[in-house]
């Protein structure tokens, strides 16, 4: 592998819609999804399987820095999105090589098959090397899935131009653009520092005039916005279509590709050393969203949140959590008739579920999260995480959202 090869890692992302797990102390590139390793921790593996460890750079702000090992850490001043964050990362690589060429990772992606990702890795950094003045992507044919982007391939070939980029795309737009062969944005970039450097300035000084191009200039957008799907830059743009199977786990949905189900569908996922370190929730009344006819008897001990839940008793104290469907209710441990439900507990708090179907029991050291299918599959989560922030700048402890 070529000497002025690097790997960035991008370790920023906040995973917001797995909170009240990823939050604030501890987001969810750092989370101990994949058993004893974190997502972080695995993409370091794939990454040291292209450059050595010199090479491999880390791209977060100083409160999630930590020491997993002898790669470079790049610290952001503040989380500003992917295209701010690449161009630093860039710019402070090309000042100590100026002839670096750069992968660009997401560090929360689970890859299932490793050897046929290094492979395509490998092929792309010396495509670039090879001509640096080409941008590319890499996208799989996978399920629909509008959180991402669409990559509009001009042929099925390996390596193919780029017809359009579309980032997230409506439900219709979506579909039509999968019938014409769209790929999904794996959101893993490859270009040479030099290039994009050079690109950024163009797009900058399109509107303002600069000699030198400083990140606090590059707007707080992802790349996917400021440049690749720029009509000016697809001519630029080249894909590499791969077949590993991957998943970036965002949603609580997602972590059932991960963790074992037992006969009736249910997943279980204890964190038995939670982080002592994190942002906590002031526990306040109980917040209803979009939830009906909830009867609560709680100790103030946490806060308690319902979101899409119809009917359903709820009794919390410090040490024992019981939930219960309908109008029943339980006092045996564990879950009693319960499928297809995904239940998340922090320390060894005692449980008891009955009859819920479906969605997740979230249950931390601070909050009760009782969420349906739907809403965990949605923006349900990124919902709470705003109401539970208006809350705290209102001064309320009221009850908010619909009950």
């Amino acid at each position: 592998m070529n000497k002025s090869s690097h790997v960035v890692i991008l370790a920023g992302g906040q995973g917001l819609r797995l909170w009240p797990w990823s939050r604030k102390g501890r987001y969810k590139p750092f989370l101990p999804i994949l058993g004893d390793k974190s997502l972080l921790q695995s993409t370091l593996q794939r990454a040291l399987g292209l450059v050595p460890p010199d090479r491999i750079h880390i791209v977060a702000t100083a409160d999630v820095k930590c020491d997993v090992g002898p790669f470079h850490w790049i610290l952001e001043p503040e989380a500003r999105d992917t295209a701010p964050a690449i161009y630093h990362a860039t710019r402070q690589i090309q000042n100590s090589d100026e002839e670096a060429t750069i992968l660009v990772l997401p560090a929360d992606h689970m890859v299932f098959d490793t050897d046929p990702f290094r492979r395509g890795m490998r092929k792309t950094i010396d495509a670039v090397i090879e001509n640096p003045e080409r941008f590319w992507l890499h996208g799989t044919h996978s399920p629909l899935d509008r959180s991402f982007g669409f990559i509009i391939p001009k042929d099925q070939q390996e390596v193919a131009g780029v017809t359009r980029f579309e980032e997230k795309p409506d439900l219709q737009l979506a579909v039509s653009l999968q019938r014409e062969g769209a790929l999904r944005n794996t959101g893993i970039f490859c270009f040479r520092a030099t290039f994009l450097i050079e690109q950024f300035k163009r797009i900058i000084e399109d509107s303002k005039s600069t000699s030198t191009l400083e990140t606090e200039q590059v707007p707080a957008i992802s790349i996917d916005h400021f440049l690749i799907k720029r009509n000016d830059f697809v001519d630029r743009l080249l894909v590499r279509q791969m077949d590993y199977r991957w998943s970036d786990l965002g949603t609580w949905s997602s972590l059932r590709k991960v963790f074992k189900s037992d006969t009736y569908g249910n997943v279980m996922i204890n964190d038995l050393d939670p982080e002592e370190d994190v942002d906590r929730i002031q526990p306040g009344e109980p917040m209803l969203i979009r939830s009906d006819r909830i009867q609560i008897d709680g100790d103030g001990s946490r806060q308690v949140i319902c979101v899409g839940v119809n009917q359903a008793n709820i009794s919390v104290t410090q040490n024992h959590i019981k939930i219960a469907a309908g109008d029943s209710s339980t006092n045996c441990d564990g879950l009693v008739d319960c499928a297809d439900l995904l239940v998340f507990r922090q320390g060894d708090i005692q449980m008891s579920i009955h009859g819920v179907r479906g969605g997740l029991v979230a249950i931390t050291q601070d909050v009760v999260l009782v969420a349906s299918e739907d809403e965990i599959s949605s923006e349900g989560i990124r919902e709470v995480l705003g109401t539970l922030s208006s809350r705290s700048e209102g001064g309320t402890r009221g009850r908010l959202g619909r009950g």
